[in-house]
């Protein structure tokens, strides 16, 4: 019913994990680990940490910039350019054009159902339980989406790593976009919050 379901604890939400379309990332992965990452062992290699626009990320020493986008009028003026993760010498590290953002953004969260969850991993299987809470986002204002990035509402929050097994290095790619689940009200041109417990 073309609906997007995501389930939170309450947190952070995972908006969308879009993979750069430009950048030294596209290159090799190891090569931007091992310049951009963090290690705390020789067999694991991490990229792992909130990055929001305008600041140097400490970890990373990136800085992420809304390229082409005007805040006051809160539009677009330049679709050339997007998304961007730059060195302090203005190197591209990693890139997302504003085509790919769009798309990916437009096609999955035009209608999107939050799901609360409990987890209880005391037990000798991990135990999740979903609701009673649920929250109902209607409306994918782009607008309101590219805002919100510069705003860092939505900021990026990798979890990116490459594991050396059997003498190869595996990479997992996560590139997160997340939200406080408190401010969703800020992208969606309307939101409604129910209680499924309460309902006939």
């Amino acid at each position: 019913m073309d609906w997007e379901i995501k389930a939170h604890s309450r947190g952070a939400v995972t908006l969308m994990t879009p993979e750069p379309d430009a950048g030294s990332y596209l290159e090799s992965l190891e090569k931007f680990l091992r310049k951009f990452g963090t290690s705390s062992s020789p067999v694991r290699m991490d990229f792992a940490s909130r990055h929001c626009i305008g600041l140097e990320n400490k970890r990373s020493r990136l800085i992420l910039l809304l390229e082409g986008y005007d805040p006051i009028t809160k539009k677009i003026v330049n679709p050339s350019r997007g998304l961007a993760l730059r060195d302090v010498h203005g190197n591209l590290a990693a890139g997302w054009s504003f085509s790919k953002l769009i798309s990916h953004w437009k096609r999955k969260h035009a209608k999107t159902c939050f799901v609360t969850y409990t987890a209880d991993s005391g037990a000798d299987l991990p135990y999740y339980g979903f609701g009673p809470l649920i929250v109902l986002g209607i409306g994918a204002d782009l607008e309101k989406f590219l805002y919100g990035l510069y705003s860092s509402t939505i900021y990026y929050d990798p979890g990116i790593n490459m594991k050396l097994v059997g003498g190869s290095w595996k990479p997992k790619k996560r590139n997160q976009f997340r939200i406080s689940s408190s401010a969703l009200g800020e992208i969606y041109e309307s939101l409604e919050h129910i209680d499924l417990s309460k309902l006939e």
